[in-house]
């Protein structure tokens, strides 16, 4: 039996990647965390396009999920040290695709992290927002440079569509920074302690916000 993995889907150049090695060892299902405002116009379309890409390749129906994580970010920037947005963000998505994992009995969560990628993508970061996760986290990019997933984005016909640039984001060579959330001058060296400690003060509800995800089957 196949094994099923929850596949997180930002509509960059990694993710998209780390799906495509993912599909090769089991059958994927897309969560896409929509930030809503404070993302560019587009990303919808971006992720749901990347999606067919990836369907069309795999010659099969796809499942994605859309969840809305705006007010969950709102509550985070009002309730926590403006430097942790992005750690408890990241925090917030791996519980939410944790219960997702767990209502599609899937194996484990893939993303499209690789070390200090972005600022915010340090060895203590990502401990501090895989704790207690009960499903395991899967970085199949984790050793590669941005240059070398360039390549596989490119084998695999996607990386036209993650290079598209919207208005509001920065950066150049598709290291674009397009969430509106981000500080300036993001936590690099987050601890298990920290996030323990706030997360109890935030008191996100998960199960409300999966709940309420749009669900579609991309490739019909």
């Amino acid at each position: 039996m196949r094994k099923r993995f929850i596949c997180l889907l930002s509509g960059g150049i990694d993710s998209i990647v780390a799906a495509w090695f993912a599909s090769r060892y089991g059958d994927i299902v897309f969560v896409h965390i929509d930030n809503e405002h404070f993302l560019p116009r587009g990303t919808r379309e971006r992720v749901l396009e990347l999606a067919k890409v990836l369907s069309a390749l795999l010659k099969k129906k796809l499942k994605l999920y859309f969840v809305k994580n705006g007010q969950n970010i709102k509550t985070i920037i009002a309730n926590a040290p403006r430097k942790s947005t992005c750690v408890l963000c990241r925090r917030t998505m791996y519980r939410i695709a944790e219960e997702i994992a767990r209502r599609e009995h899937a194996y484990g969560i893939v993303t499209g992290e690789s070390l200090a990628q972005v600022a915010s993508q340090t060895l203590y970061n990502l401990v501090a927002e895989s704790y207690d996760i009960s499903v395991p986290i899967l970085r199949p990019l984790f050793g590669l440079d941005k240059e070398e997933i360039v390549v596989y984005a490119k084998q695999i016909g996607t990386y036209n569509i993650s290079c598209t640039r919207e208005k509001g984001c920065y950066g150049s060579r598709g290291r674009f920074v397009c969430c509106f959330a981000t500080p300036k001058y993001p936590e690099t060296h987050a601890s298990v302690e920290f996030v323990k400690s706030v997360e109890k003060e935030l008191n996100i509800d998960i199960k409300g916000t999966v709940d309420s995800a749009e669900v579609l089957i991309v490739g019909e």
